[in-house]
């Protein structure tokens, strides 16, 4: 089965953010995120991705989304990086690495030096897949209400 991954415009976006915002998935985000309503989550990316401050990829398995990147906080090109495989029976079949790793090559063409992601401490197969993909835990850290997100970080 191929993966690919392809941009969004933020009309498609709007489609998909249905798919992302239910509990399964926004339980690994952090409660500021997971708590937001649908209107400001729709006007921070709208704003963010009509000025190039943000990118929002579709992740396809056979030509059917599967899933969303998301990349935001550009500087210097570097910038965070997010994913969500929408349901359950995609996960843990290899394609957030097979995704991952398109996405990585992507940023080493456009001559991104870095990218960095947060999961949860808790999260035992992002953190695994990190790892696998080559991401380094940094140190970085925050708590948000009982659970500490962890700082990974690839450099190119």
């Amino acid at each position: 089965m191929d993966i690919t991954i392809e941009i969004c415009d933020f009309k498609t976006y709007t489609v998909l953010f249905e798919r992302r915002n239910n509990p399964e998935l926004t339980k690994d985000l952090p409660s500021n995120i997971a708590k937001q309503k649908k209107e400001d989550d729709i006007i921070y990316w709208k704003k963010n991705i009509e000025s190039k401050k943000a990118e929002v990829y579709s992740i396809k398995l056979s030509n059917k989304i599967i899933g969303l990147f998301y990349l935001f906080d550009f500087k210097n090109y570097s910038c965070e990086s997010g994913i969500t495989i929408f349901e359950s029976e995609n996960r843990s079949k290899g394609y957030g690495y097979m995704a991952y790793s398109l996405l990585l090559e992507m940023l080493q063409k456009r001559k991104f030096i870095n990218t960095w992601i947060y999961t949860k401490e808790k999260n035992i197969a992002a953190k695994a897949l990190f790892h696998k993909l080559g991401y380094l835990e940094t140190g970085d850290s925050f708590l948000d209400e009982s659970d500490k997100f962890i700082k990974y970080s690839y450099q190119f």
